[in-house]
């Protein structure tokens, strides 16, 4: 569970624009566990949210 915690924090700080190497000295991971993380989750909803505020346009 505390695994799943720190990945939804991960992806919180993300969205707030933080480094995979800022994000990493917080969270205690690697930057590139971090930047799975990001490539994963908060880069893909991204893309959705981009494709959903275009084709409302």
């Amino acid at each position: 569970m505390l695994h799943d915690l720190r990945g939804t924090y991960v992806t919180f700080l993300a969205s707030k624009r933080l480094t995979d190497d800022e994000i990493s000295r917080i969270i205690g991971w690697t930057a590139k566990r971090v930047s799975e993380i990001r490539a994963r989750y908060v880069d893909e909803a991204r893309v959705v949210i981009s494709l959903v505020e275009r084709l409302s346009a």
